[in-house]
């Protein structure tokens, strides 16, 4: 077997060590870059290296052919870039639509289930208190952006396991009238299962997080988010609700609903006990100066619930299987993070590394063990800072991406999927995302995330609907793409007499000969769609956290295994010097030209008035950015220095900001190099030089 190290710069330098004898296997992983090779002819390669740019989904390819005289590769000419290998790709889905459907699709399911579809115990919120109530988070009624409180609300305050999400009723023209939206009752499973009832409530309180998060949605002296804000509301009283219902099963009450427990139900609802203590108990959310949830007395009830729980756990015997550690490691987690027992915290963190350690040494025969073991070794690494739980998480992840077949979106060795599978497999990779580091290749991480959420949650049917983008208020608009995939169909012509929610199927099938998806079952999974919905919405991390920080162990960041380093073996043939060192990027020299040019214009980002108070005008940009907290997304710098991926001003420009439109505003976006030098000036540690 012969091996040649190539170079390859697509603006970026690769160095690929390809293996003649791979060309036919069609993806093959080579060191730190994923690369698929075809014939043309046998002595012509193509290469694909995934992610090249700022858009992780692209791939730019070369062409080689193979020089007898020399015997080695040589570049034919041929160059460009082709967008997702995966077939019928959309060009326009890319992270920032994954992030933003993501956070749609989490939306419309929740409020599906908790406040329209009936699928529960229901229960009849005081409207004269729900009405005193609305001057907490809407203060003047007539500023053109009032709460209104809808009619027929089916709240829920037990979640039954699972329903066909069809409308029964025929809809009368009032969307504030939620039964025009309920469930068909008959199909209903009645059983109430903790872990449906914990998913559910962990989905209450991180929405009702979202809806506090005053740069989104405005302080209550806003002329917007008025509706959302009360939504918020509505939403953590349910959550609370839920709580004390099962607390009431717990303690044996006569009237209690009766609750089907396991030991995956018994962890999630450790998390969610824990998220709703904190939420009751602090005195300003995240994005806010306040809490309209706070209720110190709920705080200390839930939070001793979750001491509580978490007493049995230690006592009781411990998780067995690869998914029970693997959530028991989630649920831990969170525990550590909002419990104030400092004693149970550090065993809750010591049960987190055996876990961990338990994991690496557990089989991991299934797409569902691998995903589920992802995401606990994550949990593991980011609680003890110890290198071998990134290093197994990797190895793990690269056994996942080893059966992945790019083209038609799916793991080669399981053709069904349940919607649970594709929350483990989704929150694993966004674990990858925000935790892995160095010890995965982020591009291959990024790039399969993209792929694998565009055919199994978009192009499979899992979704079932989705509401046209116009019905979003004109504050919250993005792209269409950025809320909807465009071929999903609205809900009136998603199947039933009167419609089918925009909600999730419990599971998708894929011929294994045609290479098709089809839904093999249609009805609605409590459980798996909100802990689907989680993972989702926890993407989106300019609002939410899917890693709270845990007191004493927070600043410790996991420290990946050395790379070792390959020298080439002596049949590796030529090797290619590598290009000379780049110059230092100016700030003056290189960046502010950009900024003058296309940014530091009349009415836009100069002057005394300038657009967010950003003046990037020669003298002005440097102070106004480097350091400095975006006013749209206070959780982010607009120039993190050594960070350009999460400096606010690079997302803007490269169109993939959370908030608001791409920068420059209804002007021509810049150019690929005018975002390379900025992005090169930021990666080198943002100097004024």
């Amino acid at each position: 077997m012969r091996r040649y190290l190539l170079t390859l710069s697509c603006s970026v330098l690769v160095v690929l060590v390809l293996s003649l004898d791979a060309r036919a296997q069609g993806l093959v992983n080579f060191s730190d870059a994923f690369v698929r090779t075809t014939g043309v002819a046998d002595q012509t390669i193509r290469i694909y290296n995934l992610g090249l740019n700022a858009t992780p989904n692209d791939r730019f390819w070369a062409e080689f052919e193979w020089d007898e005289a020399s015997l080695s590769w040589r570049f034919n000419g041929s160059f460009g870039r082709q967008e997702s290998l995966l077939a019928g790709h959309n060009p326009e889905f890319d992270e920032r639509a994954l992030v933003n459907e993501g956070y749609w699709y989490s939306r419309y399911n929740l409020g599906e289930l908790v406040m329209t579809s009936g699928l529960g115990v229901t229960f009849a919120p005081d409207m004269a208190q729900v009405m005193a109530a609305i001057p907490m988070f809407d203060p003047d009624p007539n500023d053109g952006d009032a709460a209104m409180p809808p009619t027929n609300p089916a709240l829920l305050r037990a979640v039954y396991k699972s329903g066909n999400p069809v409308w029964v009723n025929e809809n009368n023209g009032n969307s504030g009238d939620f039964s025009n939206f309920r469930w068909d009752a008959s199909s209903f499973d009645t059983t109430v299962t903790v872990e449906a009832q914990a998913y559910t409530m962990i989905k209450e309180i991180e929405w009702a997080r979202l809806f506090h998060f005053e740069p989104h949605f405005g302080a209550p002296t806003a002329t917007f988010g008025a509706q959302q804000r009360f939504i918020g509301m509505v939403l953590a009283m349910e959550a609370a609700m839920q709580a004390m219902e099962w607390m009431n099963w717990r303690t044996g009450a006569a009237d209690a609903t009766p609750f089907v427990s396991s030991k995956i139900g018994t962890y999630v609802m450790l998390q969610a006990l824990s998220d709703l203590a904190d939420v009751k108990s602090r005195d300003a959310l995240d994005g806010s100066d306040t809490n309209r949830y706070r209720d110190a007395q709920m705080g200390a009830m839930f939070g001793s619930a979750a001491d509580s729980l978490f007493a049995e756990i230690a006592a009781g015997e411990p998780p067995s299987t690869v998914i029970e550690q693997a959530v028991a490691a989630t649920g831990l987690a969170w525990y550590a993070a909002y419990t104030t027992n400092d004693a149970n915290r550090a065993a809750a963190l010591a049960k987190i590394a055996a876990f961990g350690d338990a994991l690496i040494a557990a089989e991991k025969p299934t797409v569902r063990s691998k995903a589920y073991a992802v995401r606990g070794l994550i949990e593991a690494a980011r609680t003890s800072g110890a290198p071998r739980f990134l290093t197994a998480a990797a190895e793990v992840f690269n056994a996942l991406v080893a059966e992945y077949d790019w083209t038609h979106g799916y793991f080669t060795s399981q053709h069904v999927y349940h919607v649970d599978d594709i929350a483990a497999i989704l929150g694993a990779l966004n674990a990858l995302n925000q935790i892995g580091g160095d010890a995965v290749n982020q591009t291959t991480v990024k790039a399969l995330w993209l792929n694998f959420f565009e055919s199994a949650v978009n192009q499979s049917g899992l979704k079932r609907s989705a509401p046209p983008s116009s019905s979003i208020g004109a504050f919250e608009r993005l792209r269409d793409i950025d809320h909807r995939y465009p071929t999903l169909p609205l809900p009136p012509m998603a199947g039933g007499k009167n419609g089918v929610a925009p909600v999730f199927a419990t599971e998708i099938t894929i011929n294994p000969v045609t290479k098709t998806w089809m839904v093999t079952n249609t009805y609605f999974d409590s459980a798996g769609a909100m802990h689907l919905s989680n993972e989702m919405l926890w993407s989106h991390t300019f609002y939410l956290k899917a890693f709270p920080n845990i007191p004493g162990v927070s600043d410790t960041e996991p420290i990946a295994e050395p790379t070792p380093v390959v020298e080439p073996t002596p049949d590796a043939g030529p090797v290619e010097e590598a290009p000379p060192p780049q110059p230092t990027v100016s700030f003056s020299a290189n960046v502010q030209p950009i900024f003058t040019a296309n940014c530091a214009l009349a009415g836009c980002h100069s002057g005394p008035r300038a657009m967010l108070n950003q003046n990037l005008s020669q003298g002005n940009a440097f102070s106004n950015i480097v350091g400095m907290r975006s006013v749209e997304v206070n959780t982010l710098n607009r120039i993190q220095p050594g960070d350009p991926d999460n400096s606010y001003l690079v997302q803007k420009i490269r169109g993939i900001a959370a908030v608001g439109e791409r920068m420059p505003l209804g002007r021509t976006p810049l150019s690929d190099e005018a975002i390379a030098t900025i992005t090169a000036w930021v990666a080198a540690g943002a100097p004024n030089n």
